[in-house]
């Protein structure tokens, strides 16, 4: 068995060696989709992938996906962005979860890279190896696969993890990405009419821009759609996300309202976390600690922290209000070197 690994690409010259080589050190082929770079992007990739197709740009990322995944020689593929780097698996480990999840999707870890010396990073787990005879590609931006047949899909999650950088920019990338994000959502929104998924990745859009109060507005419209399923694979982030915007637009006691899904995702240390700042906020103290605790029992995390340190930090912040100052010298010490405990333990020692 092998898989094909499907790039699709524009204007990405500073990545696509990088990107093609990660893929090609595992010994896949690689089919790289160019969409209309102007810079040195299609003959870098010429240099390095096994096939280099065009796809004139439509504004539908799912079209040209869907069009890549067309010129590869296996039945399986990898979806793999530009700004994207596979990291070192077990070859035979994959090609055994997918001989016994023939027609599932294959999750794929995604580690996005915040800043620079990777200290703030946000992990997440999407959907990226399928058959190309049983999935394809729907939705012009933040698209997702689905079944041809229109049945229900089901998933399975692999040992593939992936570097993303493509969030770690200045602020007029991100602005401009943002932008263009927007402006293809709204008009998703206007031919499909409103449905949880469009709304979310709007929420998104504005997340990245910083508007926490369009981006709010956006999660609330999406939680209240009927379309939405508490089970797909963005709904953890959703929730998560809409309490960070109503904490940061000043909305904590609005925000109360996210403790009635607690039975829904209290699995999450992520979900476990935003509760405990918004108990935190809304100076409900008890509850906001044992939030925050019970996160950090919690193995995995989106948010790099959320189940450690950062859950810990919070803790020893609410014992520093109250006036318990060895719990929180306590909490603080379980920070490792995390420099604000760093500075709160100087400052209590003084």
């Amino acid at each position: 068995m092998n898989i094909s690994v499907a790039i699709i690409t524009k204007d990405e010259e500073n990545n696509i060696g990088d990107c093609i080589d990660a893929a090609k050190k595992q010994g896949f082929e690689v089919v790289v989709c160019d969409t209309g770079s102007k810079d040195k992007t299609r003959e870098i990739a010429a240099s390095k992938a096994d096939i280099v197709c065009d796809f004139k740009w439509i504004d539908d990322f799912s079209a040209a996906k869907n069009f890549c995944a067309s010129h590869t020689s296996n039945e399986y593929v990898l979806f793999i962005d530009s700004d994207e780097f596979l990291q070192d698996f077990e070859r035979e480990e994959l090609f055994k979860q997918i001989e016994e999840n023939p027609e599932s999707l294959g999750r794929v870890k995604i580690i996005n890279k915040l800043n620079d010396d990777n200290s703030h990073s946000e992990t997440e787990w999407l959907s990226r190896i399928c058959s190309k005879k049983i999935y394809r590609y729907e939705g012009c931006v933040h698209e997702q696969l689905v079944r041809i047949d229109g049945a229900e899909s089901s998933f399975y999650k692999t040992g593939l993890s992936l570097i993303h950088t493509g969030y770690f920019l200045d602020d007029e990338k991100r602005l401009k990405k943002a932008e263009r994000n927007i402006a293809l959502i709204e008009k998703s929104l206007k031919e499909k009419g409103d449905n949880a998924y469009d709304y979310y990745q709007l929420g998104k859009a504005h997340y990245m821009k910083k508007d926490y109060q369009k981006s709010g507005e956006a999660f609330e419209n999406a939680l209240d759609c009927k379309d939405l399923n508490e089970k797909a694979e963005y709904s953890l982030d959703l929730v998560t996300c809409y309490g960070y915007s109503l904490i940061n637009s000043g909305k904590a006691a609005e925000a109360m309202k996210l403790e009635a899904l607690l039975d829904d995702f209290g699995y999450s240390a992520d979900y476990l976390f935003v509760m405990g700042l918004i108990y935190m906020q809304n100076a409900h103290f008890e509850k906001a600690v044992f939030c925050l605790y019970e996160a950090s029992k919690i193995p995995e995390c989106m948010v790099v922290g959320a189940n450690s340190y950062l859950a810990f930090y919070n803790i020893g912040v609410i014992y520093e209000c109250l006036g318990n100052v060895d719990k929180a010298k306590k909490y603080y010490e379980k920070c490792g070197n995390f420099d604000k405990a760093k500075e709160r333990l100087k400052a209590l020692e003084g």
